[in-house]
């Protein structure tokens, strides 16, 4: 009997039945969605350096139902969801951060100093919800590479872009940039990045390799 467990397990693990294979905490794939034009080399970079992103978790809100002849019953009342940060790897001109400060600007009115346009004091007026919404996808990848399981974090923007700290006493630590995501709820996806809401996430998976030439290459 053990002997015929032990087997099925490792047929499970090896990637037989429902629950085939294993997931791999360092196989995964972020994709940004921005309110404003991106290009698909700035997409491709921030995949590429994505060092790390947790998964959220859901909690279901829940209050007492007193109305029960004897011990309370909790009954859900309500969702929360916790926030999201994405750590990446910064470049020697800090693009990847100013490409989350320019997603900023557009909450309170300000120019763009980053790229050279418009008065860069900002207004300090904040804009409608609706215009610096995006999406964040993050999908879970297998041994070869191939989407398995994704989730969309949905009506997203960067709340918190964390600071950079410099020392001459460091010689060789890498400045990272982490992005502090909040968003309204999240949904899981398809292997293709698109679900019935309506919002499609781009071509069908393809492998995601390092080093690919282009956008198209990686399924962006």
């Amino acid at each position: 009997m053990a002997s015929g467990t032990m087997q099925r397990l490792i047929s499970s693990i090896g990637g037989g039945g429902n629950y085939g294979g294993v997931a791999h905490s360092n196989k995964f794939v972020v994709r940004i969605a921005f309110p404003f034009g991106a290009t698909g080399a700035e997409l491709e970079g921030l995949s590429l350096r994505c060092e790390s992103v947790s998964m959220p978790g859901r909690n279901v809100n829940t209050s007492p139902n007193r109305e029960r002849y004897g011990p309370p019953t909790e009954i859900a009342d309500g969702l929360t969801f916790e926030d999201v940060t994405c750590t990446f790897l910064a470049d020697e001109r800090f693009k990847v951060k100013d490409i989350f400060s320019e997603w900023q600007y557009m909450m309170f009115d300000s120019g763009d100093p980053i790229n050279g346009f418009g008065d860069p004091t900002p207004s300090f007026n904040m804009k409608f919800y609706d215009d610096y919404i995006g999406t964040v996808d993050i999908f879970t990848l297998n041994q070869d590479g191939a989407k398995t399981h994704g989730i969309r974090l949905v009506e997203a923007f960067p709340k918190v872009i964390n600071a950079n700290e410099f020392s001459m006493a460091t010689i060789n630590e890498l400045q990272k940039v982490s992005v502090t995501f909040e968003y309204r709820y999240w949904h899981e996806l398809g292997q293709s990045g698109k679900h019935d809401d309506g919002v499609g996430g781009g071509p069908d998976p393809k492998p995601f390799t390092a080093g690919f030439a282009d956008a198209d290459a990686a399924g962006f």
